[in-house]
């Protein structure tokens, strides 16, 4: 019986194993990024259908270009149990996790908006009673902006409903948050210029919270550079993608593995592999969490 099974066993772990061109993404490969996050804190009337005005906003929380109809998603968390330096801590580090959360409301602007009232956002399809949701004494409120294919938040304030306050204005501007980090793009170890597929299944990026969870990487994101240096993305890390001379994308909500040769740039190239000119990185991102920075990339070739 023993012997018989031998030869069985032997195929069963070849199978198993990574095929031609795969290579199995792993936390030595990836690179260093440590990041604060700075809020401001508007106090507003308590209770009362203050307006959110997003209007002024030109650039986001890293220092990006944007314009303010590129917001296209609001939300309003609560936190209950955590304080505003607790919240900027965890969502720094991308520990924020469910049980922290006591309620979300959303709203999605309509084209050309740049304001909505509180009273406009909901709740599971339910319109927002900031009578009854937002009185002082209830907990955190966190107001951030998205714009879809964007990772992370683009904007965020701390709203803080006042007996005392008579203010109805509650503005996203420029000012209204800042990231300060530092990167280190030269610490893992390079994945190959052979690489045709990848395989994350196994990834355990370490957090100050555990492991970063496999199911929350959503996108992916291979890019080449010309006459650019480590030294020099590392210098301007929070534009990698418009430094980059050709970008390739693509959605992997619900995946672990990923066909390189099926991608499309941005300029409708199809993806022929890693060359051997240029700097290349491959970075797998989270889009729904409020660090915009990779949770996971690396450095492809020698």
């Amino acid at each position: 019986m023993s012997g018989s099974a031998a030869p069985w066993l032997a195929v069963f772990c070849v199978a198993c194993g990574p095929g031609p061109g795969e290579t199995l993404l792993s936390a030595d490969q990836n690179y260093f990024f440590e990041s604060t996050l700075q809020s401001s804190t508007q106090t507003f009337a308590s209770g009362q259908d203050a307006r959110v005005d997003w209007s002024a906003l030109t650039v986001d929380q890293l220092g990006k270009s944007m314009t303010p109809d590129e917001v296209d998603q609001l939300l309003i968390v609560r936190f209950e149990g955590l304080e505003q330096q607790d919240v900027l801590e965890k969502a720094a580090t991308d520990c924020l996790q469910q049980k922290d959360i006591t309620g979300v409301v959303e709203v999605y602007p309509e084209p050309g908006l740049t304001q909505s009232h509180l009273s406009d956002f909901q709740l599971i399809g339910y319109q927002v009673d900031p009578a009854e949701q937002f009185q002082e004494g209830m907990g955190t409120f966190l107001l951030s902006a998205y714009t879809k294919g964007v990772p992370g938040v683009r904007m965020l304030s701390f709203l803080q409903p006042s007996a005392g306050s008579e203010n109805l204005d509650l503005l996203l501007t420029n000012d209204s948050a800042t990231v300060d980090y530092s990167v280190d793009l030269s610490v893992g170890e390079r994945i190959s210029r052979s690489t045709t597929a990848i395989d994350w299944a196994q990834l355990e990026v370490p957090t100050d919270c555990g492991s970063f969870p496999v199911n929350k990487y959503d996108w992916l994101m291979v890019a080449q550079y010309e006459s650019l240096g480590i030294a020099d993305l590392e210098k301007d890390f929070l534009r990698i993608d418009a430094l980059a001379v050709q970008v390739w994308n693509a959605d992997i909500e619900g995946r672990s593995t990923f066909d390189l040769t099926t991608l499309i740039s941005e300029k409708g190239q199809a993806f022929s592999g890693f060359g051997e000119d240029g700097l290349w990185i491959l970075a797998l991102r989270c889009t729904t969490c409020s660090n915009p920075a990779p949770p996971f990339l690396a450095i492809v070739g020698d």
